[in-house]
């Protein structure tokens, strides 16, 4: 869109290798990218809050956070969100149907537009992957979630797959 081409434009350097950095730490729903809003992922991979304010201002990113909720069936495993190295599955305790929330900060439309252009250029952090699972877990206790991770390392593809 024109809109996208004209934040292009207006992009600087360093805003650019901001959102790129940003990138690796990103999820998705349904093709939708978004980062979870968790004070200490927020600190610990992305430099803190301050990086994200900036992206908002160039309005790669919305303003606020977003809670999506995802409903998790009786029977049945639910893919809640994913990247290129973990996808994960969500199953209530009590088999009964429920919700998992996902407190998120997400993308504008020419963020989304964004990512995907340079998405398969990134390489998605393994280790916030993970932790990014656990802080989702923290905050749905009546949730059982199932993480498998991939990581290719230098002796082949690595596997871990995490019940919490």
């Amino acid at each position: 869109s024109f809109r996208t081409i004209e934040t292009l434009h207006n992009l600087s350097r360093s805003e650019a290798e901001i959102f790129a950095e940003i990138i690796q730490f990103t999820l998705k729903i349904s093709g939708h990218p978004f980062i979870i809003n968790n004070q200490e992922l927020l600190g610990k991979y992305m430099g803190g809050v301050e990086r994200l304010m900036l992206l908002t201002e160039c309005g790669l990113l919305m303003t606020g956070s977003v809670l999506q909720r995802r409903t998790v069936s009786v029977n049945s495993n639910t893919l809640v969100f994913d990247n290129d190295v973990v996808y994960c599955l969500a199953k209530n305790k009590n088999n009964i149907a429920g919700e998992l929330n996902i407190n998120t900060i997400p993308f504008t439309q020419v963020g989304i537009d964004l990512f995907y252009l340079i998405y398969d250029d990134i390489r998605i952090s393994f280790e916030f992957a993970l932790e990014a699972v656990k802080a989702v877990k923290l905050e749905n206790p009546d949730i059982i979630i199932t993480a498998n991770a991939y990581q290719n390392t230098e002796n082949g593809l690595m596997l871990a797959e995490i019940q919490i």
